[in-house]
């Protein structure tokens, strides 16, 4: 089902015809072109869809066209560049940084360090019977990050999170990403998530069998231990 809307965007105002079940961020991007507002985790939690709705920050990928009749949306393309630490605060310079694995320099430029929310799936319990219970989550698409991670769970504290399609024992076409707590054992089933991403380890990797997995994936929990033993 389709619906006419009329949107006012970096003060043009145009009339759309659009399928109602279409986010803000979609209808930005597939049907006025302005790309300069990214896809990122879709659940409002990395601020990589932010817009500005009459001024005040809106994610535009929780947003429904519907709603702004009437009301003034800035995207990127419509503001005046900023800069911070001589680079340009970009929704495309989030992402380069954290391509690049620079969860420090794309904390900076985001104001939070980047997090990504789901919900807790049943999976095959590979990671119970290695030792390191953990908490998966199916992603809708692929993340701009991949590899190994230390991070920390709202409400559940300190953990080491793999982000990917698990290489080396039963892959997936689907990017998954598995949360090993250091400090709960607790069962998190259907329970949703905020994982925050503090730094990364390392790459994703394919292993030669069982036993050689189960000892990176101890040497990733224990480099976690040493990371929140600096860093408090």
């Amino acid at each position: 089902m389709k619906t006419q809307i009329t949107l006012t965007v970096n003060g043009e105002t145009r009339d759309l015809i659009v399928a109602v079940h279409k986010t803000l961020l979609e209808v930005l991007r597939e049907d006025m072109g302005l790309t300069g507002t990214k896809h990122g985790c879709e659940l409002g939690e990395c601020g990589t869809c932010t817009v500005l709705v009459d001024g005040e920050p809106v994610l535009s990928c929780l947003a429904l066209p519907v709603e702004m009749t009437g009301r003034d949306i800035k995207t990127v393309e419509g503001m005046a560049d900023v800069v911070f630490e001589g680079k340009r605060v970009s929704s495309s310079a989030v992402r380069a940084a954290l391509q690049a694995g620079d969860l420090r320099g794309a904390e900076r430029l985001l104001g939070h360090p980047y997090a990504i929310s789901g919900r807790v799936a049943h999976g095959a319990k590979l990671g119970r019977s290695l030792g390191f219970p953990t908490a998966n989550i199916v992603l809708r698409r692929a993340p701009p990050i991949s590899g190994i991670f230390v991070v920390e769970v709202d409400d559940l504290g300190r953990g080491v999170a793999s982000v990917g399609r698990r290489p080396t024992v039963n892959p997936v076409s689907v990017p998954l990403l598995e949360v090993h707590l250091l400090d709960h054992d607790a069962d998190l089933y259907g329970e949703h998530l905020r994982v925050r991403f503090l730094e990364k380890l390392r790459d994703e990797e394919k292993y030669d069998g069982l036993p050689a997995l189960q000892a990176a994936i101890a040497r990733d929990a224990r480099q976690a231990k040493e990371y929140f033993l600096r860093h408090g």
